[in-house]
């Protein structure tokens, strides 16, 4: 069996630069990506100067579109094949 997981990754990440905002909130995260990640583990990631870039607003934290994708690739990539970079 051929173990096609990165091509669905891939296919994840084109769907989601169609429908995700230009720039969206955090907490609008697990909204936006059908709960595959939770706010408070993106906050603990960023904590750990391993997260996407952010923009800060006051209490906010927001994403841009293409540097979170790029992130969320490689991130799925981690979590599947469990190599940490």
């Amino acid at each position: 069996m051929i173990d096609d997981s990165h091509e669905t990754i891939d296919r994840a990440i084109e769907t989601l630069s169609r429908e995700l905002p230009p720039v969206f909130c955090r907490k609008d995260v697990p909204k936006l990506l059908g709960n595959i990640i939770a706010a408070g583990t993106l906050a603990n990631i960023d904590s750990r100067k391993q997260g996407p870039p952010r923009i800060k607003l006051k209490r906010n934290t927001a994403y841009e579109r293409t540097s979170f994708l790029i992130w969320l690739k490689s991130y799925m990539v981690q979590q599947h094949t469990g190599v940490r970079s």
